[in-house]
């Protein structure tokens, strides 16, 4: 753990042993109590327009949700504005930089994932929804979601109403 402007910082970079059955982590009722986890990724988490948006929404949604933000370099001058009574993690995930594509950057993010297992994982390029479905009505917010997207003009897999 690293301290960052009074913030712990973790940094996601080794291998964990994985628990008895093959699952990297406990369900998400087991381990939030059942508050849906947002992870939000980041290229830096210095001020600017969508890490103040990020943090104006945290705060006003208060704890009804459980925020990750993930920096990929490290910084974090942003959440100095986060609420500190809502517990926000800050990772940072090794990436290194370089041409194309690499598997070891690939392989970071995907034991990070793994690791934090999100609700909802956001980046700048849009949203993932993953594990919804062991939420009390996170598949009803899926299908929301999809219809709302849908009436903006997304194409959607499956339709407004399919899933």
């Amino acid at each position: 753990m690293i301290r960052e402007g009074g913030a712990a910082v973790q940094s996601i970079d080794r291998p964990r042993p994985r628990a008895k059955g093959g699952t990297d982590a406990p369900s998400l009722i087991a381990r939030s109590g059942g508050v849906p986890h947002l992870v939000h990724v980041f290229a830096t988490f210095a001020v600017g327009g969508a890490e103040i948006r990020l943090v104006t929404i945290a705060n006003r949604l208060g704890r009804k949700y459980r925020h990750t933000v993930i920096s990929l370099d490290g910084g974090f001058d942003c959440a100095d504005r986060l609420d500190p009574s809502l517990g926000v993690e800050l990772l940072t995930v090794p990436a290194h930089k370089g041409r194309g594509f690499s598997l070891g950057n690939l392989l970071h993010f995907r034991r990070a994932i793994r690791k934090l297992r999100p609700d909802l994982l956001l980046t700048a390029e849009g949203f993932a929804i993953s594990e919804l479905d062991s939420v009390p009505g996170g598949i009803g917010l899926t299908a929301w979601l999809g219809k709302t997207y849908a009436a903006l003009g997304f194409d959607i897999l499956g339709g407004a109403d399919g899933m």
